[in-house]
């Protein structure tokens, strides 16, 4: 059901809308219902709870009601497919910059290849992108799912987890926060547009997570151990494997060498 008590449209950007939903079983998956019947956005589409909200790699989010952000972003954007490389790159820097505005420290804000934004190296947000790709692998609109624990975290995971609340000691609500990050998506967007992908990764890169540290990045097929060395003109991970040489990886999960 369609939330109508608060218009969330009037806190965003102009020429961008915005659907809050009590419940709905995935923000992403409602964004490509809607993208699928003929709507191309800019439109955020964001759930109170939900029900079977997924991250990357076919992994479930946990989306319990009480107050996290569970949001969508769907729009289409006259770029191709193979030039959307910067766009995860992009989302975590205006997360972080949402998490700035409602009184993170900026020092303590780091983005973990290639999706995760951290709090003082405990993971706060996912983000999940999804193209829908028309004839002739022609791009007709994406979704840009995003996940950010305001008040509360799963308590078991891998990656140590944690939540504005807990950090902070307090927490915007979900209109207000939602409000910044889509203000801070747009100017994000725009400078990418402007300046291309090496200013996205200037931005990015001072924020980078183990950067030129040792890690272990867990692949479909297995382990990949090295130093994180740079960025790859695509947004690629380059790592310097135990042999001197460099490898590009374009998915998969990081953690230090002793997880």
């Amino acid at each position: 059901m369609q939330n109508t008590l608060k218009d969330v449209s009037v806190l965003m950007p102009e020429g961008v809308r915005a659907e809050l939903y009590d419940r709905l079983d995935s923000t992403n998956t409602k964004a490509r219902m809607l993208a699928q019947a003929g709507e191309k956005g800019p439109l955020w589409v964001i759930a109170k709870h939900q029900t079977m909200g997924r991250g990357r790699l076919g992994r479930t989010w946990v989306s319990d009601a009480g107050g996290n952000l569970y949001a969508s972003l769907l729009f289409a954007p006259k770029v191709a497919a193979r030039d959307l490389s910067a766009l995860s790159f992009i989302t975590a820097l205006a997360v972080g910059d949402a998490l700035v505005a409602h009184g993170v420290a900026a020092e303590d804000i780091a983005c973990k290849w290639p999706n995760d934004v951290l709090i003082g190296d405990k993971k706060c947000s996912g983000i999940l992108i999804e193209s829908l790709l028309g004839a002739e692998g022609h791009l007709d609109a994406v979704v840009v799912g995003v996940g950010v624990n305001l008040v509360a975290f799963p308590a078991e995971t891998r990656f140590p987890a944690t939540s504005v609340q807990d950090e902070i000691g307090h927490t915007p609500s979900v209109e207000d926060f939602l409000a910044s990050l889509a203000h801070a998506f747009v100017d994000q967007w725009q400078h990418w547009e402007n300046f291309g992908f090496g200013a996205v990764a200037k931005r990015w890169l001072p924020l980078a997570w183990n950067m030129n540290k040792r890690c272990k990045v867990d692949m479909a097929d297995g382990f990949v151990e090295g130093i994180f060395v740079r960025l790859g003109d695509d947004g690629g991970m380059v790592i310097k494997l135990d042999d001197g040489t460099e490898k590009s990886l374009y998915a998969g999960d990081v953690y230090p060498i002793d997880v």
